[in-house]
């Protein structure tokens, strides 16, 4: 995500990793991968529970991506382990929620 974040801000929106790992691993992972976008911490698994990026019945965090179109408020979800990893495929979703 690092390598296109400029066309997603271009695009209008905002670029944010998150995870259940505590801030002190994420700012450990942002300065070992140089990354240029703020990483969140769900330490309670609230929002990756509640957007089904966590199976606590199976034990697993999923990858994926949420986009939520700033002017709208419409929201895409993908569970994918490469999510993000498709620079087409996430520039096409987010020029394709705008209005």
């Amino acid at each position: 995500m690092n390598e296109f974040k400029d066309e997603i801000e271009e695009l209008g929106y905002n670029l944010y990793g998150i995870s259940p790992s505590d801030p002190d691993s994420h700012q450990a992972l942002a300065e070992e991968n140089d990354l240029d976008f703020d990483l969140l911490s769900d330490t309670s698994a609230e929002i990756g529970l509640s957007l089904e990026f966590i199976d606590e019945e199976e034990q697993m965090i999923y990858r994926g991506m949420i986009a939520v179109q700033p002017e709208t408020g419409e929201m895409a979800r993908e569970i994918d382990y490469l999510a993000g990893d498709e620079r087409e495929e996430v520039l096409e979703v987010l020029e394709e929620m705008n209005p």
